[in-house]
């Protein structure tokens, strides 16, 4: 208690009563001290609670980043089936292109 009470600035020092004066400033210096570690308290809490909760927060991503939620099959559905019926679709105005020609060529008149 003696050496917490002269770390504090109390009046004992190495078991020596030092004068008042002294006592008081640092009594004064304490409680403009202890405002300020009030506040600088909640960030450091909040610091070591981002840190706790950094492990779990990455799985989550990881999890996240894994699965596919319903609402994104379905969008990756609908993109595959408008590629798939845009490619059908140039390949049956090829294949028509190729039959008028291969029609013309022969020599037929009413090839469309």
């Amino acid at each position: 208690m003696l050496l917490v009470a002269s770390w504090l600035g109390g009046p004992y020092e190495r078991g020596r009563r030092m004068g008042s004066r002294r006592g008081q400033d640092m009594k004064k210096s304490m409680m403009f001290a202890a405002p300020l570690l009030m506040l600088a308290l909640p960030g450091c809490v909040r610091t070591v609670a981002s840190v706790v909760t950094a492990p779990v927060r990455a799985g989550a991503q990881v999890a996240d980043w894994t699965t596919t939620s319903q609402d994104e099959a379905d969008r990756n559905y609908g993109r595959k089936m408008r590629e798939k019926e845009a490619r059908e679709g140039r390949e049956a105005k090829k294949t028509e292109k190729a039959r008028r020609k291969q029609c013309r060529e022969a020599g037929y008149q009413d090839c469309d």
